[in-house]
């Protein structure tokens, strides 16, 4: 730990060496640049000399260990055994009277069968739930088609997406997105999807990729209701989505508003 330092701040220096020395930005703050697992929060807050996470306090780094160690069926003598420290070091780590350096760290969660980014996430980057009742929907045209976000708000790096499309609807984009793939899989019904000059018979559990930088059209040419799942990443989908409805003057309604 270094000199000053307290555990939130050790802690918050660890997630900053484990991901990417910072770079600076306006006005001499740092910020971390592109984790292993994508753009991690950036450090804007400061406490002396030390930068602190934006969203909060750093998570309980010995609380991860020592849970992680039960369900791996450990003891203390074994996980420090395999990661080639002291059993005091262990209990001293488990109950946060002390922070390990980032390389005795990576052998713990090596040790552990965890990555290291594992340990240097906050808590709260925890699941996050999107009730039925509470989707976002924006209704398409005038034919019922419809789409509804089953992925949180603000978008991350993933989205998914519910397309209902009743029986002879169409749906198109028109738009490209710069980058970044879509998933289509037909959950319900028989689609036709063209994608630039190619033509695809899509039925029931039959799903299709394709590149976000060509317009599409996809329509319910069964005689029952379609329904797609579709996943895009980057996450786009919904901003396009909206641009799309937006030429029908159609806005983003709660899903308990709909009988759907």
């Amino acid at each position: 730990m270094g000199e000053g330092e307290d555990g939130g701040e050790a802690r918050s220096r660890l997630y900053r060496q484990a991901t990417h020395p910072p770079v600076p930005t306006l006005a001499g703050a740092t910020a971390s640049a592109q984790g292993p697992l994508g753009p991690f929060p950036h450090a804007v807050g400061k406490s002396g000399k030390h930068w602190r996470l934006r969203y909060g306090e750093p998570m309980n780094l010995g609380k991860k260990i020592r849970h992680m160690r039960q369900a791996r069926g450990l003891t203390t003598v074994e996980l420090a055994r395999r990661s080639r420290v002291t059993t005091g070091f262990i209990s001293q780590l488990e109950h946060s009277h002390t922070v390990p350096s980032l390389q005795t760290l990576r052998r713990v969660a090596t040790a552990l069968g965890v990555s290291l980014t594992y340990f240097l996430l906050e808590e709260s980057l925890q699941p996050q739930v999107v009730r039925k009742r509470e989707r976002q929907i924006i209704p398409l045209g005038h034919d019922g088609a419809c789409v509804a976000l089953l992925s949180p708000l603000p978008a991350q790096h993933l989205e998914l997406a519910l397309l209902e499309l009743p029986r002879g609807a169409v749906s198109w984009s028109t738009t490209c997105s710069p980058a970044g793939q879509q998933c289509h899989l037909v959950w319900q019904g028989t689609i036709r999807a063209d994608y630039g000059d190619n033509t695809y018979h899509l039925d029931e559990g039959d799903s299709i990729l394709w590149e976000g930088t060509l317009p599409y059209r996809l329509e319910n040419i069964g005689t029952n209701e379609a329904r797609l799942l579709i996943a895009t990443a980057p996450a786009s989908l919904w901003k396009y989505a909206r641009e799309e409805a937006s030429n029908e003057t159609a806005t983003p309604v709660q899903a308990d508003s709909l009988a759907i």
